[in-house]
């Protein structure tokens, strides 16, 4: 079994809780770290560091788009890159990190570079995680089977969303695509509140044939998208990179199978 735990984004203790309950429940499911530790919230230290632990007790952490961030902003030296980062929440992180309040210049590089363990961690971290019936990343994979770069790893949204086939005017790049990886696709990255679609084929889980787009209520539930003799792909970003009370994460336990077994919320 496993425990997959995405963007917490500096929500620290409140989404330590949610994965540690996951795996007094599970003690035995490998757990997996989807990405989007930092930026957001006070607590990326804090959330930074139980990643880290878990990581030398034998948990696997990705990538996500946010750390890559700080990866270009130390790696790149270039304003453009610590513009990006700020405007991303970096200014939060550099405080809780250094226990700096300066904004971002080359002197927080080199101290994130040569004063921590921080870097040389996120620059070692994979792009997605694979087994027999899963794969875990953090943005995406082309759902046709397709290779799929980096970039598309880290910052897919609708690309991976849609489909292009059977796609008419009205729902033009709207069409969920069919997941032909043969495999459960399981990521964080977007709000699952932010998703919606429609279905062009018999689909599981859905009364209708599409799911709406929550931008009233901002719930952030586990979404799966699946059509019928097809694995599923399964959203989890539960919203903790917003400023959106009660939104700690969403952990999901999965089945070797790919199916869900329990989430916590």
């Amino acid at each position: 079994m496993y425990i997959f735990a995405s963007d917490p984004h500096g929500t620290g203790q409140p989404w330590i809780d949610l994965v540690e309950r996951a795996k007094q429940a599970y003690p035995k499911a490998q757990v997996v770290f989807g990405g989007d530790y930092i930026d957001g919230r006070p607590f990326s230290k804090k959330t930074l560091d139980y990643v880290m632990t878990s990581v030398k007790a034998g948990a696997i952490a990705l990538l996500g788009n946010h750390e890559q961030m700080l990866l270009d902003f130390i790696d790149q030296q270039d304003d453009f890159f610590a513009a990006v980062w700020y405007g991303n929440g970096a200014k939060t992180t550099i405080k809780s990190l250094l226990s700096l309040n300066h904004c971002c210049s080359k002197r927080m590089a080199k101290k994130l570079l040569k004063e921590t363990d921080y870097y040389q961690f996120i620059k070692d971290l994979p792009l997605d995680y694979q087994t027999d019936n899963i794969i875990f990343v953090h943005a995406g994979i082309k759902p046709d089977g397709s290779p799929t770069d980096r970039d598309y790893k880290l910052w897919a949204r609708e690309e991976y969303w849609y489909g292009c086939e059977n796609q008419s005017a009205d729902k033009l790049f709207t069409v969920f695509a069919h997941n032909q990886t043969g495999k459960t696709i399981v990521t964080g990255h977007t709000p699952t509140c932010l998703i919606n679609g429609f279905f062009n084929d018999p689909h599981v889980g859905y009364p209708d044939d599409e799911i709406l787009s929550d931008t009233k209520g901002y719930r952030c539930p586990v979404v799966s998208v699946q059509f019928i003799d097809e694995p599923a792909r399964i959203f989890t970003d539960n919203g903790c990179h917003g400023d959106l009370q009660g939104h700690n994460g969403n952990v999901v336990v999965l089945n070797d199978d790919g199916t869900i077994a329990e989430i916590f919320s």
